[in-house]
């Protein structure tokens, strides 16, 4: 396989390098092969788009932020945050909370997602 290391090795992207990188990094659109080969894309230092789950139900809520994340791939964006709560208005306990982060390491182990850090009730998701 090709890695981005590897690939600086060469001065320039031909086509059908572009077509063997795409191939084994689905994440990347063709304009970015050429800037990974200078320099790899540092993530922003905001989120890029985020979602509010509050009031929601889990089934909503794993559907909302399903959404979220491919639409967000399809995009290309790089930072997204998913806003749960803590979960202390809840009679029986945080629902949001455990629901959203079994998906995100459901989705990190498929290698959907680079990695997400987890603050007082919310995610930051890395794509």
């Amino acid at each position: 396989m090709f890695s981005p290391l590897m690939l600086r090795l060469f001065s320039a992207p031909d086509s059908e390098l572009e077509k063997i990188y795409q191939q084994y990094s689905p994440r990347l659109t063709k304009s970015l092969v050429g800037e990974l080969l200078s320099e790899p894309r540092a993530y922003p230092q905001k989120y890029e788009k985020a979602i509010d789950l509050h009031g929601f139900t889990r089934d909503e809520a794993l559907k909302k932020a399903e959404w979220l994340v491919r639409h967000s791939q399809k995009s290309h964006l790089l930072r997204i945050r998913i806003i749960t709560g803590k979960g202390d208005s809840s009679p029986n306990g945080p629902v949001l909370l455990p629901a959203i982060r079994d998906f995100l390491s459901a989705e990190k182990e498929r290698s959907n997602i680079a990695r997400f850090t987890e603050g007082e009730g919310m995610f930051e998701v890395f794509l």
